[in-house]
């Protein structure tokens, strides 16, 4: 599972103040989590159930109780934790219009804190593969020169691995480029996976190791050579196979009507002809496609490992997240 956002840093604790403990509190909810039958649920009582189902791995249910204790509360400290957190039940429940609806709480009655909560958004869109969601969330964030300076090398990042989703390695080496990666930063391993995608992105993804053209001029002169030329063995085979025993029949075909004397039949030849013709064509067509689908299959391969080296840094939610931006 990914980390959740954090509040931004200086701010108040995670947990509900003891100011919201009503005088039946404790009666309310047993620590287990359960209600008390004749008891009277309080603000304070709201928080520990939503803790309780946040415990139970019921992370929408915990949602739905921090966002009635959000409204609720009279504490803003308090306020904070739980919104804070009923976005981290929303997004890990998949829930995510109700995400958006407490990030939007958030931005609008702790208006400081905005940016820095549309940018914990963005960190966990992207650490949960929603690459043009997070797209969406940091454009939504504003950042000034300032929350770059503050953020450094986490934005570098994160607009790389957007770059890359995108398989525009060029803005991707723009963006890591200017990351000195003899100094430590971020979670272990983070500069060296920096450094590694530096090198492979210079070099560009591969260009064109199998030639379409090529794969089909093969097949043509001999039936599903061309898939075999671009790995695909069972493609081959079958396009050999069928295109052999189809040219054959209808060669039979024209050679039984031919000497059997008397008048020829020209129907079923012909329409021999014609399915064998079609699957000819259709394994010449099917061997540049092949050489296609690896190249882009090559293509998908390196920005894939690009991305898979660079989530080390994503997935560290306390580097990532552990950040106070701009009002």
């Amino acid at each position: 599972m990914a980390p959740r956002a954090q509040e931004a840093p200086n701010n108040a604790a995670a947990s509900a103040s003891e100011s919201d403990n009503g005088p039946t509190a404790s009666a309310a909810v047993s620590p287990g989590g359960a209600l008390s039958p004749e008891a009277t649920l309080t603000v304070a009582d709201l928080a520990r159930l939503a803790e309780h189902f946040e415990s139970a791995e019921q992370p929408f249910l915990g949602y739905a109780f921090h966002m009635a204790h959000y409204e609720l509360s009279a504490d803003s400290s308090a306020r904070l934790a739980s919104g804070t957190a009923a976005l981290n039940g929303a997004f890990f429940a998949g829930r995510y219009a109700e995400a958006e609806h407490a990030l939007r709480r958030l931005a609008t009655d702790f208006p400081d804190l905005r940016r820095t909560f549309r940018w914990q958004y963005a960190v966990l869109l992207l650490q949960d593969g929603r690459f043009e969601d997070a797209a969406l969330a940091l454009d939504a964030a504003d950042l000034q020169p300032a929350d770059r300076d503050t953020l450094g090398a986490r934005l570098a990042i994160a607009e790389a691995l957007l770059a890359l989703h995108e398989s525009d390695h060029p803005a991707a080496i723009a963006h890591l480029e200017p990351l000195d990666t003899d100094a430590a930063f971020g979670p272990e391993g983070t500069a060296y996976q920096v450094a590694a995608a530096r090198i492979g992105l210079r070099d560009g993804p591969p260009q064109s190791p199998r030639s379409p053209g090529l794969a089909a001029a093969m097949s043509a002169a001999i039936p599903g050579s061309g898939q075999l030329y671009s790995g695909h063995v069972y493609d081959a085979a079958q396009a050999f196979g069928l295109t052999t025993v189809l040219g054959y029949g209808a060669y039979s075909a024209w050679r039984y009507e031919l000497d059997a004397g008397g008048p020829t039949g020209y129907v079923l030849p012909a329409l021999s002809t014609l399915v064998a013709g079609a699957f000819y064509l259709s394994n010449v067509r099917g061997a540049h496609a092949s050489a296609r689908r690896f190249n882009a299959y090559r293509e998908a391969r390196f920005y894939r490992d690009a991305i898979d080296g660079l989530t080390i840094a994503v997935g560290d939610g306390g580097w990532m997240l552990g950040v106070r931006l701009t009002p």
